[in-house]
């Protein structure tokens, strides 16, 4: 499993922590806010401006909804690791995949 360290705005993160809850690929270990800011952790239905980007990352959670139907809804093709694979080939990539991504936090 992998982890990834986000920087996000406050008044993005109760957004997009909801859209990650929809995601059932990942898992949400721990979030450490760089302020205090208890205005918006504490209301989680404050408003966000029309123009907020996140309006559109958040859709409304549909109850009774199956996973296949969101996979036919969205189109979702899954990955195709054989192609990964071939493209890792084909780039002569000699590091370990651990290096690479250690190298992406440096």
């Amino acid at each position: 499993m992998s982890e990834i360290k986000l920087i996000i705005e406050d008044k993005h993160v109760l957004s997009f922590l909801e859209f990650l809850k929809t995601l059932n690929y990942v898992s949400i270990g721990e979030v450490t806010p760089r302020l205090a800011r208890p205005d918006i952790v504490k209301d989680k239905k404050k408003k966000l401006s029309p123009d907020d980007p996140a309006l559109k990352a958040v859709r409304p959670h549909r109850k009774g909804v199956k996973v296949e139907d969101l996979i036919r809804e969205q189109g979702y093709q899954g990955t195709d690791w054989n192609r990964v694979e071939q493209l890792a080939t084909d780039m002569a990539i000699e590091e370990p995949t651990e290096e690479l991504l250690a190298q992406l936090t440096a």
